[in-house]
């Protein structure tokens, strides 16, 4: 069993054990590929822990998950097929890649959102 009970902004020396935490709970999954959402994005595949700590909205907003859920799926399938095409072989996983890539415009999107109205939005605004 894995504890993920941890802090939404953990403090610097928590970060570490909070990496070990999702890359165990991976693991433990079987090697799935995890995100998890907070100040800084984490995301592994039981191998690797990417982190994404582009600038973002300064609240998360209902259906935001929904929306990086269709971001990494829709990466994922551009991931997969770039990789059926690509002979060489890449350190990373497509779906690592896809979840990160996504974290990544999601975050862009919420912080141009907030930047634009002042205020955080919903996902339909």
């Amino acid at each position: 069993s894995v504890d993920m009970a941890v802090e939404t902004n953990p403090k610097e020396d928590q970060m570490d054990q909070i990496v070990d935490r999702v890359l165990k709970l991976s693991q433990n999954l079987g090697n799935v590929t995890i995100v998890r959402k907070g100040s800084i994005d984490l995301i592994s595949d039981g191998r690797n822990v990417l982190e994404c700590k582009e600038p973002s909205g300064l609240k998360r907003c209902g259906g935001q998950g929904d929306v990086l859920t269709g971001t990494i799926v829709t990466f994922y399938a551009w991931a997969i097929e770039n990789f059926r095409k690509d002979d060489t072989s890449h350190p990373l996983s497509p779906s690592l890649l896809a979840a990160w890539a996504g974290c990544l415009l999601t975050r862009n999107c919420s912080l141009r959102a907030y930047q634009k109205h002042d205020r955080s939005v919903t996902t339909t605004q």
